[in-house]
């Protein structure tokens, strides 16, 4: 089996590892010496390096014990306990391979340990066990919609790797079931803020002026809570020439490196940006305020709008007054198209990809608009 040699003098201080093994096919050709090395550079993937080839070695010796027999080697089912952490040793700690978010990479090690410790499941549950409406069952959470959407849809990538992987003959295992049938998000009300709950939520004394600076920064920009509270330093860019912003990650989710553009204005959006800057510079003397808009985490800002809830006596979902941070968004794009009627604009204030999404969160076609359209062409003919 393949294993790691003693390091000589001159690899110890490089930190590299020579590991002794025997490639597929090569006991056959070189059966006096049918041993090959490679070397590597560090412990941790020397020790996962030898796993891999330890696992083709197993296949191949099977192979080789029932060739003429006329009988197909047969594969053990993936148990989980196996497969997780095989994919976060060969795809997550790999750069070149994951490159994903840290947000990411931390949603997929969650469902995994979520998973993994659960006394219904355990290490030894198969993979091909999966189901949809199983794994609903034990996590989702009735109340919400589209409930256990985003860990079936990572469980369900990490099962289509080892399929790869299992074709490739880099698995010395099986996954019986088919892929599952991951149900298709449904699409939300949206729940924007009337001018009257707006007057209310501004107007109101105990609640912090910082944090309605905050509110209307999402009102003004139609940003996600994610989008303002990035710790990237290439969050936003100002365009000295025009009043433009350069919003990375906002919106167009299909292309990372594609940062959206914006009305961000001198009069309005630029004053209202470095005020916030400034109170958490001067009054909480927080590092890299300069940096990005706000420099505190998602949780923070969702708290202070937990409490403007409380204030306003709105923090119970039953209230028709309810609302949340993406409510901003919502209140952004309902005003925007009641103001402009024009779809393209707010799809492009808030990054939709297709302007078929647009339509369906933002234009109420009512009788109202019926009525206007046919006294508008009574006007034109």
């Amino acid at each position: 089996m393949a294993k790691i040699l003693k390091q000589t003098p001159t690899q110890a201080l490089s930190e590299k590892y020579t590991i002794k093994y025997i490639p597929t096919g090569y006991k056959t050709l070189f059966p006096k010496s049918p041993y090959r090395r490679i070397t590597v550079q560090g412990k941790h993937y020397a020790e996962a390096q030898v796993r891999d080839i330890t696992l083709q070695e197993e296949i191949d010796m099977r192979s080789e014990k029932l060739h003429g027999t006329g009988m197909d080697v047969e594969k053990p089912e993936l148990t989980i306990g196996i497969l997780f952490p095989i994919f976060k040793r060969r795809v997550m700690d790999k750069p070149t391979i994951w490159q994903n978010g840290s947000k990411t990479t931390h949603r997929y090690i969650s469902m995994m340990n979520k998973i993994m410790t659960n006394k219904v499941i355990g290490k030894d549950y198969h993979y091909s066990d999966f189901t949809v409406d199983g794994y609903i069952e034990l996590f989702g959470n009735p109340e919400r919609v589209n409930t256990c959407l985003t860990d079936l849809t990572q469980l369900q990538r990490i099962g289509n790797w080892a399929r790869e992987q299992i074709d490739d003959n880099r698995l010395a295992y099986k996954i019986s079931a088919k892929p599952m049938k991951i149900p298709k998000p449904q699409e939300t009300d949206i729940n924007p803020l009337s001018k009257a709950q707006l007057k209310a939520l501004f107007g109101h004394p105990d609640i912090p002026e910082i944090s309605k600076l905050i509110f209307r920064l999402y009102l003004l920009t139609g940003c996600r809570i994610s989008e303002l509270c990035r710790p990237d330093f290439a969050w936003i860019q100002l365009d000295k020439d025009k009043e433009i912003a350069h919003i990375k990650n906002k919106g167009h989710k299909g292309n990372h490196d594609k940062k959206l553009k914006i009305g961000f204005t001198k009069a309005v959006h630029q004053p209202l940006l470095k005020e916030i800057n400034d109170y958490f510079k001067y009054e909480l003397k927080h590092e890299g305020s300069d940096i990005y808009p706000i420099p505190i985490g998602s949780g923070k800002i969702y708290a202070r709008l937990v409490r403007a809830r409380q204030i306003l006596g709105w923090d119970n979902p039953e209230n028709p007054k309810y609302f949340t941070t993406h409510d901003f968004r919502d209140t952004a794009g309902t005003y925007l198209y009641n103001e402009l009627k024009d779809i393209l604009a707010v799809q492009e204030q808030l990054g939709h990809r297709d302007p078929k999404t647009t339509i369906r969160k933002y234009v109420d076609y009512a009788d109202k608009n019926r009525v206007e359209s046919a006294n508008s062409l009574a006007q034109i003919f």
